[in-house]
This record gives structure tokens, C-alpha cells and sequence, in this order.
């Protein structure tokens, strides 16, 4: 081997090893499916013939559920089941056919809720959490200590992770398994701006499109984190999320997803400690 070809080795081991472009974008993708559906929670209502999906949150020494005011109304705390997030790595696998993988099933578990605070004109609530409550990992609480009304820019993306119940699976006579959906979408700031959509949309709501609408009945999705990118100043690149809304509204015709701003989330939080 001569000199030039022990110098030109590390460099093509190392242009190998690289992914590719569409590579890069997968594992980005996953990172960001790991750490949303770390913080999603299922939701059963009526005993488990209801089932919308909640966040985990944190802020200033309270931790909660985040969720869609509607998924919860009119069940006693003590009749409603939560599902976090199973351990070890997610598995994809096609709609209503996520029992062919090794991912578990889990059962909802009763929580110890101390009580639950609303904003009915938003439609959002928040489960607050007993501080002896335990959150086995993988399971995580969303840092909201710096959240703040912001402006979601234009043509960003958003995600959500929810449990609609279309996307089930019978195990027994008696019982159907949920599985979670990750749906991405693009903020579009001029649909937001439409005269035709002001009778459904009101100050208190943004809208951005279903992806699944012709696939997955969107029913379980309402209560779901509404997830826009946040930059980082670490060198290392993470997943990182920021919530900009939650979801509480689906408009079939327009095949849109609505949900409450910020507007009405940083208020809901910022009286739990009152």
C-alpha cells in the first residue's frame, strides 16, 4: 500500500458511514417521534369505550396532563384510564396492524389526580398529578416553565401523536388495542387567514391539515400536543419540540385539524399554583 492510499483511507470510511440525505431525514424523524410519544398519553373515558390522548407537562413544581376539555367532561377523576409510553424503542408498523410487531399492549392505569382545571371557552384542561404519583421512564414531562404566547412562523412544521380509535386492533371479544399515529403537517399562515373559515375558526384556534384524512378517522386525536421545532444552541443536534397548541376540533369537510393557541394555554398554566 503506498503512502497516498493510507492517507485517502480514513477519508473513504468515513464518506461510507455517512447517510444519505433521505437517511439523515428517517433518523431525524424517529428522534422526533421518540420524544413526542415520550410525552403523549392515552386517555380512556367511559370505561374504554372513549379514548383521546393528553400531554405530560411540567411546570414549576406542579406536573400534569394537558388535554382537550371535551375528552375528560363528565367523568370522575377516578374513572379515568391513562397509557404512557411502553419501554423500549417504537416499532412501525401499518395502520391496524401494529399487533404483528413486539410492541406491548398496555392497559390504561388510574392516576392519583388531586383535581382538574378548565378553560371552557379554549376547551383545554389540566389533570393535575398527586406529587406521589410515579412516571416510569421511558415516559417524560414536557419542561413548560419557559412557555410563552408566541407567533408560529409561516410553512413551519408541526406534529402531533394521538391514539384515534380507527387505528385499533380486536385482542379479544371484549377488548380492542389503540395504536399511537404520528400525523406531520405545514403551517400555513394564509389558511389561517381565509374569510370561509372564520365561522369555525375563532380567535382562540389555528387549523393545519390531517394527513390521514382519507385513511384514519381522526376520533382519539383530540387532546394531542400540537409540536413545532425549537432551536437549540448545543452543537449536538437533538430533537427539540416546543408545544404551540393542542389539538380540540376536527373540521371533516375541509379535512382540517384545529386547535387551541397559546393565547388560552399559558393562562390555563400560569393560575394551577393559584
Amino acid at each position: 500500500m503506498s503512502g497516498s492510499d493510507h492517507e485517502t483511507k480514513p477519508w473513504l470510511i468515513e464518506d461510507k458511514a455517512k447517510p444519505t440525505e433521505f437517511e439523515k431525514t428517517r433518523l431525524e424523524d424517529r428522534a422526533f417521534a421518540e420524544t413526542i410519544m415520550s410525552r403523549s398519553v392515552g386517555i380512556l373515558t367511559d370505561a374504554g369505550q372513549g379514548v383521546g390522548t393528553g400531554t405530560l407537562v411540567r411546570y414549576r413544581d406542579i406536573r400534569l396532563i394537558l388535554t382537550a376539555r371535551h375528552v375528560i367532561a363528565g367523568s370522575l377523576p377516578s374513572s379515568l384510564r391513562f397509557a404512557f409510553r411502553p419501554p423500549g424503542s417504537l416499532h412501525e408498523a401499518p395502520l391496524r396492524a401494529f399487533a404483528a410487531g413486539p410492541t406491548p399492549l398496555l392497559g390504561g392505569q388510574a392516576l392519583k389526580i388531586i383535581r382538574i382545571v378548565e378553560d371552557i371557552p379554549y376547551d383545554i384542561a389540566a389533570v393535575i398529578l398527586d406529587d406521589g404519583q410515579e412516571i416510569a421512564a421511558p415516559a417524560e414531562l414536557y419542561d413548560a416553565n419557559l412557555i410563552k404566547v408566541i407567533e408560529i412562523p409561516d410553512r413551519s412544521t408541526l406534529q402531533i401523536a394521538g391514539f384515534p380509535s380507527d387505528n385499533a386492533i380486536q385482542v379479544n371479544q371484549r377488548t380492542k388495542a389503540v395504536g399511537a399515529v404520528m400525523d406531520r403537517a405545514e403551517f400555513d399562515a394564509a389558511l389561517n387567514g381565509r374569510p370561509d373559515l372564520s365561522r369555525y375558526l375563532s380567535h382562540k384556534q389555528f387549523a393545519f391539515g390531517y394527513g390521514w384524512a382519507d385513511d384514519l378517522e381522526p376520533r382519539g386525536f383530540s387532546g394531542s400536543a400540537v409540536w413545532g421545532g425549537a432551536d437549540s444552541k448545543s452543537p449536538i443536534w437533538t430533537a427539540n419540540i416546543t408545544l404551540v397548541g393542542v389539538v380540540t376540533q376536527y373540521l371533516r369537510t375541509e379535512k382540517l385539524m384545529c386547535a387551541a393557541k397559546l393565547e388560552g394555554i399559558v393562562p390555563l398554566l400560569t393560575r394551577l399554583n393559584s
